[in-house]
């Protein structure tokens, strides 16, 4: 079991290309905040994305000052190997260069003793899948990347042995993922995740963390159970039951990323159950309404087992929750990615010695002068990189702004739920 985040609580997503959303319109990080959001909306949980394309361990600790330290972050979460094993050396199945393992691993290491020392708890997690299939758009299989992965994952395991640092390895369920549902698991260069895979890291880590199938549940019976719900004005009989039902977390909205995880990870089963259930009911045929409108017709064995209603289009909490996945997921990632893609860039201006003092848009006030290194660096792409840093700030406002609206919902809203027998037998 892994800590679950809480109230107060500053989170760096730590990462290479695929935390921050390189090649798809979005990112694990943000669909963990989302988790959090809808499963424990009183929490108070910031939530900063700290992916560099290209990234390796010891980049991010390069790094650590500028871009993930001055967060403030009580916790990180790390996902970088890909760069370290250098995927690309395998093209046709080379064997595994040892000596750069080790030197990632070692640097692992580094990047948690640094965090460490600053009051940052680490959350590690192992470098997933490649996919090394052959009946894939792009003709290198790569064949020997993951076995240099896996190897890497094995060599960290090693040096974190007997510590209490979390360790998650995502290898094995990548890899099971990516050999029953590789179009949709990878981007035609084998290494980026796609969307649905981004759901599913963050589904294994909050599990990890605690989060269990039931979002939120009412038992109408010889007596009433709940779980992170409250229920009121009661009225049952043998053949049909009314009450006031107000859970206190979100169902998972069920967006196209979770349609397609669902056909074949039972993230509804396993994450996303909201149950409704009454007991004692005469048998026949039962049909469960919120607010007047329709959940569907169901058995008296079959309510009394419970409904689940996460998915329902009745179920307000539903629409409330694809408004947060909106706010938080689809409207987020455009100034996200291009906060990350900033950063990329101050990374390799660093790296070259650049005084970043005197590139405009990089403070508030426009520059005297613009740094000859910098017009040298930039190139041909000189005003698109430019309005990276331009846009900084109008970005992070952005951010802001969705944070703002996200919190502006506030909790669930309750419902009237009716149970009511439509037939016999």
């Amino acid at each position: 079991m892994i800590e679950a985040f809480q109230s107060q609580n500053t989170v760096a997503f730590i990462g290479d290309s695929n935390t921050s959303a390189e090649a798809t319109t979005i990112a694990y990080p943000q669909f963990v905040q989302y988790c959090y959001r809808t499963r424990f909306p009183e929490r108070t949980i910031q939530m900063v994305n700290c992916g560099v394309a290209g990234d390796t361990y010891a980049g991010a600790v390069r790094r650590m000052d500028w871009d993930i330290l001055s967060n403030r972050a009580t916790h990180a979460v790390i996902q970088l190997g890909t760069n370290d094993v250098e995927y690309e050396q395998y093209p046709r199945g080379n064997a595994i260069n040892h000596w750069k393992l080790d030197c990632a691993a070692r640097a692992c290491g580094k990047l948690v003793e640094t965090l460490q020392s600053h009051q940052v708890s680490p959350i590690l997690l192992l470098p997933g899948g490649f996919y090394e299939g052959r009946d894939h758009p792009r003709a290198e299989t790569f064949l020997g990347a993951n076995a240099a992965l896996a190897e890497l994952g094995h060599r960290i395991k090693e040096v974190f042995e007997g510590s209490q640092i979390p360790v998650l390895d995502l290898g094995p369920v990548f890899r099971q993922m990516g050999e029953t549902m590789p179009p949709i698991t990878m981007t035609p260069d084998r290494i980026h995740f796609r969307a649905v895979m981004h759901l599913l890291i963050a589904a294994v880590l909050t599990m990890e963390q605690g989060f269990g199938s039931v979002v939120a549940s009412a038992r109408i019976g010889s007596h009433i159970s709940t779980h992170r719900a409250t229920v009121q004005d009661v009225n049952t009989s043998s053949s049909a039951a009314s009450f006031t039902y107000r859970p206190e977390s979100f169902p998972c909205y069920d967006s196209e990323p979770y349609r397609e995880l669902d056909a074949y990870f039972p993230i509804t089963e396993r994450f996303n159950q909201e149950i409704l259930a009454v007991e004692g009911l005469d048998e026949g045929r039962y049909l469960l309404a919120l607010n007047g409108r329709d959940v569907g017709i169901y058995t008296a064995a079959e309510v009394a087992a419970g409904i689940n209603i996460a998915c329902s289009e009745a179920n307000p909490n539903r629409q409330i929750s694809a408004e947060l996945y909106r706010l938080l997921c689809a409207e987020w990632y455009t100034p996200m990615h291009d906060l990350r893609r900033l950063a990329y860039q101050i990374v390799r201006c660093k790296e070259r010695g650049i005084d970043l003092q005197r590139i405009p848009g990089y403070r508030v006030e426009e520059s005297q002068g613009v740094e000859p290194a910098f017009l040298e660096f930039c190139g041909p792409h000189y005003e698109t990189i430019l309005q990276l840093f331009r846009h900084r700030e109008a970005n992070e406002a952005r951010l802001t702004e969705l944070l703002a609206e996200a919190d502006g919902i506030g909790g669930p809203t309750a419902s009237r739920v009716t149970v009511r027998q439509v037939g016999i037998g």
